[in-house]
């Protein structure tokens, strides 16, 4: 049972990945399913914490990445994907590689451009910036209603990680 539990999320992974084709396993979709590769064909996908990912699904995303094609589980069809990757993580993967939990060659591949981002408690003069953009956004959607101040919020300690995400609709 243990060995189970450790390889579920490798699977979620994996379907997420890649997509599963018609007829996969029960409970599926009768028509199988894109995986996020597929749906970014042409575009880019964003992969936040890459530094957590497990060596197995690193060696699918390495695949993928460098064959330029996958194959949907349980199927034998190869799809060509063009995909730009973009990963983020909060992990040193250069220690992470002499670790050997993140693989040497998929470092190498995803580490073309690599910058770092200060966390928000090190620019607070962002804060009322990021604040208004993502309530107006919030107003669009009709999500948040606006506070009367703003300005307390940068005198206050943040705890908080922003994400940056595409929704697809």
């Amino acid at each position: 049972m243990g060995g189970g539990t450790t390889k579920l999320p490798i699977i979620q992974m994996t379907l997420g990945f890649l997509g599963y084709g018609k007829g996969t396993f029960t409970g599926g979709l009768k028509e199988g399913k894109a995986g996020l590769f597929e749906c970014a064909d042409g575009g880019t996908l964003f992969l936040d914490e890459v530094g957590e990912l497990p060596l197995p699904t690193q060696s699918m995303l390495l695949r993928v990445l460098q064959e330029k094609q996958l194959t949907r589980i349980g199927e034998q069809k190869l799809r060509r994907v063009d995909v730009r990757l973009i990963a983020a993580t909060n992990k040193n993967l250069r220690k992470a590689v002499h670790e050997g939990t993140f693989r040497s060659d998929l470092y190498f591949r995803l580490n073309i451009i690599s910058f770092t981002v200060p966390p928000l408690r090190e620019r607070k003069e962002d804060i009322l910036a990021l604040s208004e953009h993502f309530m107006r956004q919030f107003e669009k959607k009709k999500i948040w209603r606006k506070p009367t101040s703003l300005h307390r919020k940068q005198s206050t300690d943040w705890n908080i990680t922003i994400g940056l995400a595409t929704c697809v609709n």
